[in-house]
């Protein structure tokens, strides 16, 4: 990798930084939306302990969302904080792509 590489490389960490700590001050700030956000968990919950999706549980997206949802909750518990955490995770992850695609 040469200089520029790395220079690159520090400048997408800065700003993944950046937008972590402002991602998640906001929803710090914004709180908890107690219709979406308890749905949500309980959407999580119901998947986790075992129901089928589509079958026994209604969820009106498509199974993206919900299976980050779950993967998030499994690693750090069913706390609404683990579904806000993916939630910045993914808005993160589409600011740095979208960073990175005009350059390609």
């Amino acid at each position: 990798m040469n200089g520029r590489g790395g220079a690159r490389a520090l400048g997408y960490a800065g700003a993944a930084s950046l937008l972590l700590a402002v991602g998640f001050a906001w929803c710090a700030a914004a709180g908890i939306g107690e219709w979406d956000e308890s749905w949500f968990l309980q959407i999580v919950a119901r998947v986790r302990a075992g129901e089928v999706l589509y079958r026994e549980v209604f969820f009106g997206a498509t199974p993206l969302a919900l299976g980050l949802g779950v993967a998030a909750s499994s690693l750090f518990g069913l706390e609404v904080a683990a579904i806000k955490a993916a939630r910045v995770a993914c808005f993160v992850a589409s600011a740095l792509l979208a960073c990175r695609l005009p350059r390609s």
